[in-house]
């Protein structure tokens, strides 16, 4: 099963006039709502409770488009309204959080992550599992914990200086 952007995922849905068909059009018009300095280091990526969900490339660029919330709010709703939709969202959420799993390969992102190439379905579901796993360790490599001697990932040493396991243990008595 060979991954899908978002775009993708979107034009593949069928067109019900729903929220992914809003989103589908917010996605398609996102340079030309926030400009072509801010579209790079931002995407739509989802909508909760009629808010529409942004990641961004990091937490500045949260507060830039922050602090224009309302101005590209009404360009989206706009945008909306023009393609014939008069449901639109209340409001935006810009966040860092999914940043990483949509900018694949993305310049843009401080650690992208490695695309992950299937050419064939996996026959059982040990072999899925072990795909899995190796995908895993491509993108967050291991290394021997220096305070417990277990393998930690890469990404937590460099964070609090030992595995997540002794950093809780250090934070929770």
């Amino acid at each position: 099963m060979a991954l899908l952007s978002l775009k993708e995922f979107l034009s593949s849905m069928p067109r019900r006039g729903g929220k992914y068909e809003r989103l589908q059009i917010i996605i398609a018009h996102w340079q030309s709502i926030v400009g072509a300095y801010l579209a790079p280091k931002s995407q739509p990526t989802g909508v909760y409770q009629e808010v529409l969900q942004v990641a961004t490339a990091g937490s500045a660029w949260c507060q830039e488009l922050s602090a224009q919330r309302s101005i590209i709010l009404d360009k989206v709703n706009t945008v909306l309204r023009s393609a014939g939709i008069q449901q639109v969202y209340r409001d935006i959420h810009f966040s860092t959080s999914r940043w990483r799993s949509i900018s694949v390969g993305n310049a843009v992102s401080p650690s992208p992550l490695k695309p992950v190439v299937i050419a064939e379905k996996p026959t059982t579901a040990v072999e899925a599992c072990e795909r899995f796993r190796q995908a895993i360790r491509s993108n967050h490599p291991l290394i021997t914990c220096p305070r417990c001697g277990s393998q930690a990932f890469k990404s937590d040493v460099d964070r609090w200086g030992v595995c997540r396991f002794c950093a809780r243990n250090r934070l929770i008595p």
